[in-house]
């Protein structure tokens, strides 16, 4: 591969990368995690092309330059695109410290080995969503951004739908910009504040105390419910009288190169559907169970709207507007091809085909679990006991959101009734994991996900957290070694030895696909970019190379965009991992919940 071309692969001028670490498939480098390693747990960096894979690897202290240890690399792998991989082993260090590798001429970007290496990254990412919010004026000291209220008419009906009329006015202020451009979707919502409130419910003194800086902060609620009630808020403003939820709310057109406050197109709000009423359900019944302890109005609001969902999906059956969808059967969606001209489809489509978005089962399966969590009643318990053994076990995102509410029922559900189906969900929560641990063995990078399609690092950091949750299960430390390389993939031992978050490592995303920052002076710390797609849907991203399909461009959304549900599985995955701090014998581990 010529030299210009691999450069602009990396999204850098000659100059530009001549100031940082060397990470192409023609220039050798060590690729580290930039963030850092947990004190006792797995430790591994890649060699890329070395000039001289059989030459010991040094650790140095990065402040003296005194030499620690030697390493011996692993044997040379083949990962594809003309790049030679070697794993280097250094667990056994597990002193507090700044260190670095050195290869001959070759040396990795600084790292830390500490008990919370990822505590700054966390906060970052959380409070992400607090400069996501829409429909407010935002003044952040941190990030530098600043814009006055935008949005500030969301929204209007998109087109009759026998209940309401196009045109009408249709108030649904509030919630979050769902990525680098300005629409707001229920489905990836769903699925991000069921994330947050899943960690919440794990881990409550965890959170209690984390400050994000945020203008609640003051109040007796932690910051993080604080956080992903803004965004339900908006969630319950998008149902419809009839228990039915709309799927999203934007313009007819993307937004043109301006901040919030100037995108003055009409937003529309469009067409309800089973799937997102389900995902609706399952969020806002896990929400009444977590804000019960704080606000039992709150809480009972959205237990009331919970309902009202599940009501409307026993009466919903077959296809309504909806024909225009390839392969889509039993389900309901309001839907009309204009609809996105001016926002992501969330629905089955040309780029996503998985067979779970032909039918709305898996929405509703998420819905009965945790309506079930939070009432006991013997609706949804008997809608489990029919459903479970027929269901797949799936990567938990806006196309299935399922899993989580299994992975609940799995933890916090107990007694005869479900425990047929708790040994279901075990048996296939393994399974998966097994696949993933294959899928791992094979890959140079230990990578448990190798699809590399547009989002690909939200669905490696989820087969992350799967492959924690049977560690917790199974206590076995092959699943939390693979889980751990999942992370570092993320925060750069990846062929271009960088991290995919902004603001963070010594070699990280500049560039994210993100309008605001393209026209502010604003920078936006802690937001994780969707990876490789080798689809290449932008025109930019390169396509067809794997895990180099990326680019680090401002205009390449299907590889270098944030989003919501991005970040979510990133804290999802460094939240699993450290509640599971293993012990320095191996065989000894703390096993999380």
């Amino acid at each position: 591969m010529p030299a210009p071309l691999m450069l602009a692969i990396l999204g850098l001028s000659a100059p530009a990368l001549a100031q940082t670490a060397p990470t192409s498939a023609l220039t050798a480098a060590i690729a580290v995690n930039q963030l850092g390693y947990t004190l006792h747990g797995h430790k591994r960096a890649l060699l890329l092309n070395s000039p001289q894979p059989s030459l010991p690897v040094l650790v140095l202290d990065a402040h003296s330059q005194i030499e620690l240890a030697s390493l011996t690399p692993g044997v040379v792998r083949k990962a594809g695109h003309g790049i030679a991989v070697q794993q280097v082993e250094f667990s056994a260090l597990n002193t507090s410290g700044e260190y670095l590798l050195v290869q001959g001429a070759l040396r990795s970007s600084r790292f830390r080995i500490e008990a919370l290496p990822y505590a700054a990254l966390m906060k970052s990412a959380l409070r992400s969503y607090y400069l996501q919010r829409c429909n407010t004026a935002i003044h952040d000291p941190v990030s530098g951004l600043r814009h006055p209220v935008c949005h500030p008419l969301d929204g209007r009906i998109a087109r009759d739908d026998g209940i309401n009329r196009q045109g009408q006015a249709w108030p649904a202020n509030g919630g979050w910009h769902d990525a680098g451009d300005y629409g707001k979707y229920i489905a990836t919502a769903a699925v991000t504040v069921s994330r947050l409130l899943s960690l919440y419910e794990a881990a409550p003194d965890r959170f209690n105390t984390l400050r994000l800086d945020i203008p609640e902060s003051a109040n007796a609620v932690p910051d993080l419910l604080d956080e992903a009630r803004f965004e339900l808020e908006w969630m319950l403003n998008m149902q419809r009288q009839d228990g039915a939820v709309y799927r999203k709310l934007s313009g007819a057109r993307w937004p043109k190169e301006v901040m919030p406050h100037q995108d003055d197109q009409v937003r529309l709000v469009y067409g309800v559907s089973s799937p997102d009423t389900g995902k609706f359900a399952a969020t806002l019944a896990q929400a009444a169970r977590v804000y019960a302890a704080f606000d039992p109005v709150f809480s009972a609001r959205c237990l009331q709207a919970a309902s009202r969902a599940w009501t409307w999906l026993q009466g919903s059956k077959g296809v309504d507007g909806a024909k225009d969808i390839p392969a889509v059967k039993d389900q309901t969606i309001d839907y009309h091809p204009a609809d996105d001209g001016g926002s992501g489809s969330y629905l089955a489509s040309g780029i996503d085909r998985e067979p779970s978005l032909a039918t709305d089962r898996d929405d509703r399966l998420a819905a009965a679990s945790e309506l079930y969590l939070t009432t006991a009643s013997p609706e949804y318990l008997g809608y489990l006991q029919r459903y479970i053994p027929r269901a797949d076990y799936t990567l938990f995102e806006w196309k299935d959101m399922s899993s989580l509410g299994l992975w609940h029922l799995l933890q916090r559900s107990s007694g005869e009734p479900l425990k047929a189906a708790r040994a279901h969900i075990r048996k296939k929560l393994l399974a998966r994991a097994e696949r993933a641990l294959r899928t791992a063995d094979g890959n140079a990078y230990g990578l448990a996900d190798t699809q590399f399609v547009w989002g690909s690092n939200k669905l490696i950091a989820e087969e992350g957290i799967n492959l924690v949750y049977a560690y917790w299960l199974t206590a076995d430390t092959k699943y939390l070694r693979a889980a751990t390389h999942q992370l570092d993939y993320l925060l750069g031992v990846n062929p271009f030895a960088m991290a995919y978050v902004t603001g963070f490592g010594q070699r990280s995303v500049q560039h994210p696909n993100h309008i605001p920052m393209r026209n502010s002076d604003a920078r936006l710390a802690g937001l994780m970019v969707g990876g490789p797609s080798v689809h290449g849907e932008d025109g930019i991203t390169p396509k067809n190379l794997g895990a180099l399909s990326y680019i680090d461009h401002a205009q390449a959304y299907a590889s270098n965009e944030y989003a919501i549900d991005y970040n979510a599985a990133l804290i999802g995955l460094i939240e699993a991992l450290s509640r599971t701090r293993p012990l320095a014998a191996e065989g000894q581990p703390h096993t999380g919940p």
